[in-house]
């Protein structure tokens, strides 16, 4: 029974030993995930912008379409040349 005992009380040691390691690791994995949502964060902010400034330039583009279509198209003529007659 105290053999047993012994034994329980050693996994039981074992175990907690190994919960212990990997509690020790949880302040730096918590830094890390900061630095990569902070990382990510900025990249978002980043794609974001440029996204924006390519929709704006799109609009302006299609904008200056429009405008050149309500423009009337001038044709020149050909010059009416006088013959000798």
């Amino acid at each position: 029974m105290c053999e047993n005992f012994h034994r329980q009380l050693s996994f039981v040691h074992e175990s907690f030993q190994q919960y212990r390691e990997a509690l020790a690791q949880v302040p730096d994995l918590k830094a890390q995930i900061q630095c990569i949502e902070s990382s990510t964060t900025e990249e978002l902010r980043q794609v974001k912008a440029l996204l924006e400034k390519q929709a704006q330039r799109g609009q302006n583009r299609l904008a200056e379409r429009e405008q050149q279509a309500e423009r009337p198209v001038l044709h020149a003529l050909p010059s009416i040349q006088q013959g000798n007659n």
